[in-house]
């Protein structure tokens, strides 16, 4: 039994192991540190699920919004805020991952 009827007779493409840019609060493999533990499920040109395993190291999680501001620096695009309060969270978050699966509705 299929959890929606449209998926019955598609044909699936599941995207894992994401450039590390692209994935900003997602940890690295620690064997490829170029690469992001990050997956995306399409089906019949949708995509259905999106999801990481969280980075919980508040330093790097800074880099990374540093990184990310600089980009938008480069490009004439205003520094976005960087959350203290999701930082300071960050220690204290014990190992997880999550999916997120997109409507069709």
């Amino acid at each position: 039994m299929f959890f929606e009827p449209w998926l019955k007779g598609h044909e699936g493409t599941h995207l894992v192991d994401f450039p590390a840019p692209l994935a900003a609060l997602a940890i690295t493999d620690p064997a490829r540190p170029w690469l992001a533990r990050r997956a995306e499920c399409h089906v019949g040109g949708l995509e259905i699920a999106n999801g990481y395993v969280e980075l919980r190291d508040a330093e790097e999680q800074r880099r990374r919004f540093a990184a990310v501001n600089e980009l938008r620096r480069v490009h004439g695009a205003p520094a976005l805020p960087i959350d203290e309060d999701f930082l300071a969270e960050l220690p204290g978050l014990p190992p997880c991952a999550g999916i997120a699966s997109a409507s069709t509705a």
